[in-house]
């Protein structure tokens, strides 16, 4: 879909009553979640959690928060196929709904073959059926699959002021979210986190800092947005369901430094094609000409953090 019109469309539900479930009929209908790729999703949860063990964390029986749930539990529930403990996942606005938590079951149970090959690292071949049985014979139940699975869900949740104790929280974890959240909040989000994780708990997010239009509009580069003023870039995307921080890789880096985590690994994808766009000319905005290209030009960002 060109970026414009989508622009326009999420302009006017975020402007209306209701809009939010417009949108998602909407985007249902004929945007992402037409062919969602949920097994991507699983994927990027494996990565993490592979992440985790790798670095000596022990995921069975972990309680882990999750910032931003969205429309689909889905990073809850592989947590939950690894073996996790209890799972907290705060959403600002309430986007998750039962009706969309079934169909997410239905997919599940019938794609058992590729989720055995992904979570055989995590789990048995006996829990993982048993786990995959109970998914089917709840489908119709989503209240209580999420019961079962120990997934509690918060809307509106502020995951800067969570109502969980100190330090009994073993993994606090993002995808795709910190790059929707304002930079003073993501500060307070950060000091949030080091407050409830545990000692030798971890905290690992994974943003994607690109131009969000460019996913669905294959005409713009990952960096389209960022001829944009701050002030115009306001009115195009600063809607709840468009909003962009377009912060960067250093960006973040300095968020979780000046945090009281200690940050311990960083990662990031250099996206040859959005640096060759910007190196052939194209016209920043004068909030980011001071930024190196190479800067503007990642992608895939991954943090890892432990609390003091």
């Amino acid at each position: 879909m060109n970026w414009q019109l989508k622009s326009f469309i999420q302009r006017v539900c975020a402007s209306i009553p209701g809009g939010h479930k417009l949108y998602f009929r909407l985007q249902s209908s004929f945007g992402g979640f037409r062919n969602y790729n949920y097994l991507d999703r699983f994927r990027q949860q494996a990565r993490i959690a592979r992440f985790l063990t790798e670095h000596g964390k022990k995921i069975e029986g972990a309680t882990v928060f999750e910032v931003g749930t969205g429309y689909m539990p889905l990073i809850p529930v592989g947590f939950w196929f690894c073996n996790s403990g209890e799972i907290h996942s705060y959403d600002l606005y309430r986007y998750l709904t039962m009706e969309k938590v079934s169909v997410v079951l239905r997919w599940i149970s019938e794609n058992r073959e590729s989720l055995s090959k992904l979570y055989s690292d995590f789990t048995s071949e006996n829990q993982l059926l048993y786990k995959i049985k109970l998914v089917k014979d709840l489908i119709g139940q989503p209240e209580r699959f999420l019961e079962e699975a120990g997934i509690i869900y918060t809307a509106p949740g502020d995951a800067a002021r969570t109502n969980i104790a100190d330090s009994t929280i073993d993994f606090h974890v993002s995808t795709s979210v910190f790059e929707h959240i304002p930079e003073n909040i993501l500060a307070d989000i950060l000091i949030e986190a080091n407050r409830i994780l545990k000692p030798g708990g971890a905290a690992i997010h994974v943003v994607d800092p690109t131009d969000h239009f460019a996913h669905g509009d294959k005409n713009i580069s990952l960096v389209n947005f960022l001829q944009f003023t701050n002030d115009r870039w306001r009115k195009l995307g600063g809607n709840r369901f468009a909003y962009c921080n377009r912060l960067f890789d250093s960006d973040y880096n300095r968020l979780f430094n000046e945090s009281p985590l200690n940050l311990k690994d960083s990662s990031s994808v250099l996206d040859k094609n959005s640096l060759a766009v910007i190196e052939r000319g194209f016209k920043l905005a004068e909030e980011f000409r001071g930024k190196a290209q190479e800067d503007l030009s990642r992608r895939e960002l991954w943090y890892f953090a432990e609390p003091t």
